[in-house]
């Protein structure tokens, strides 16, 4: 494993909260190796282009195209990271969590 930071995001048809906590996260001292945005609602979020990242961020964004409720998002997130990264350290946010400087 290395010591990389992953941290999934939920959002549900809240675009201006989740680009709230985005930007906490882009704006950190130590900012996370990778996001993984879980878009869990109907409104698709169109923060900048997130497919190339979030300020400089690798942002993965899944979209299960319906609610999954809270747990079952989270779940698809951590599930994202555990099969595709090595990272030690794994974090759920949900998008009106705002990061302080030092959170990462």
């Amino acid at each position: 494993m290395t010591t990389g930071v992953g941290v999934v995001v939920m959002d549900l048809d809240q675009q201006e909260l989740t680009a709230r906590c985005l930007g906490s996260l882009a704006n950190g001292t130590r900012r996370p190796d990778v996001v993984v945005l879980v878009e869990n609602g109907r409104d698709w979020v169109t923060i900048g282009e997130l497919s190339t990242g979030y300020a400089g961020i690798p942002t993965v964004v899944l979209r299960s195209g319906r609610n999954l409720q809270c747990a079952a998002g989270r779940n698809l997130g951590l599930n994202y990271l555990f099969r595709n990264t090595d990272l030690a350290t794994l974090i759920v946010l949900d998008n009106d969590s705002v990061a302080s400087p030092e959170f990462v």
